[in-house]
């Protein structure tokens, strides 16, 4: 089990940072925090490592153009035959994490104009999710159908808003 957490403002990094010091037994094998560099928003994730021990699992996780940033929490069923069919059709993954194989798919259902929900449709598995495209400012939070992985969001003053994998990370 991981934990996820972010927030839009001027102090997200600091709030983050405070947020995942609350998950940390969600994640004890690390955490990272990830801040736009226009302070729009700072993404992080307490890590349980279980599909990828490697540090180039680590998260939050981005494309190699530094476009997309990802903060995962789940597991996805046959990731490791995904990502062989995806490297031969060229994606490059530094790692074999499920989180990384599920930025590339939601990197390209953008890129290509798809519908982000029905890509993740596809998935089979059970997750909480935020993804930000640094290029529009959009922050795409999403979690499984069933509601398996918690995802708890909440409105901060002058319409920011702060997400996390539990409640008391407020």
């Amino acid at each position: 089990m991981c934990a996820i957490a972010g927030a839009t403002a001027s102090d997200d990094q600091a709030a983050v940072i405070r947020m995942l010091q609350k998950l940390v037994h969600r994640g004890p094998d690390g955490s990272d925090v990830w801040s736009d560099p226009n302070g729009a928003i700072a993404i992080g994730c307490a890590r349980l490592a279980t599909t990828d021990r490697s540090p180039s699992a680590g998260q939050p996780i981005h494309t190699p153009d530094g476009r997309f940033v990802l903060a995962f929490n789940g597991y996805i069923a046959g990731h490791r035959r995904l990502i062989a069919e995806y490297t031969k059709q060229g994606t490059a993954f530094k790692s074999q994490s499920d989180a990384e194989l599920v930025l590339h798919l939601l990197a390209g259902a953008i890129l290509h104009g798809r519908d982000i929900a029905s890509t993740l449709e596809e998935l089979s598995g059970q997750y909480a999710l935020a993804l930000w495209d640094c290029k529009t400012g959009c922050l795409w939070l999403a979690r499984d159908p069933l509601g398996i992985k918690p995802l708890y969001v909440m409105m901060r003053p002058h319409g920011e808003i702060a997400f996390a994998s539990e409640v008391g990370a407020f």
